[in-house]
């Protein structure tokens, strides 16, 4: 078994958070959780609440985890108060969000269970080319769009109308 000294591992995730911030956030909460799963003793215990949220120390709201209705959510915000990663889990589909720190959304990936279609999506820049692969039960299309949203080029399991002429 390896012991890892609490100075060395204080010092390596210093390191590491002073590089990636949306990590950062996961790691906090990763570790909130070891530390008290480490803590625990024999005896069980239970928190219920339908919304958690974890603040920073200047008040300022780091992450929430609340169910409402058919769905549950788990979002991380950055420094700036924006919303940075979403979870989303509901009757309807599940999906995650991963923004950048203006709060745009950069990627993206849903799987539709009443549209029976599953979608992946890696957005450019500002808004910009994006790169778009939807599975359904009968096809699968994979295709490049634009900054303006319009596609040009289209790969699909089953000919397309623009395709056919």
């Amino acid at each position: 078994m390896y012991l890892i000294h609490v100075k060395t591992l204080s010092a390596a995730v210093a390191r590491f958070a002073k590089r990636n911030v949306k990590f950062t956030m996961i790691l906090i909460t990763l570790t909130a959780g070891i530390v008290v799963v480490g803590q625990t003793t024999s005896k069980t215990r239970t928190v219920e609440a339908e919304r958690f949220v974890l603040k920073a120390a200047d008040g300022s709201v780091r992450a929430k985890l609340e169910a409402s209705g058919d769905s549950t959510e788990f979002s991380l915000y950055n420094r700036a108060g924006n919303l940075g990663v979403a979870i989303k889990v509901s009757s309807t589909g599940d999906g995650l969000e991963i923004r950048d720190d203006s709060g745009r959304v950069r990627a993206f990936m849903s799987v539709g269970l009443t549209s029976r279609s599953s979608t992946i999506e890696v957005i450019g820049n500002k808004g910009g080319p994006a790169v778009v692969l939807d599975a359904a039960q009968d096809a699968a299309v994979m295709k490049l769009v634009d900054a303006t949203g319009h596609s040009v080029w289209l790969a699909t399991t089953r000919p397309h109308p623009a395709m056919t002429h």
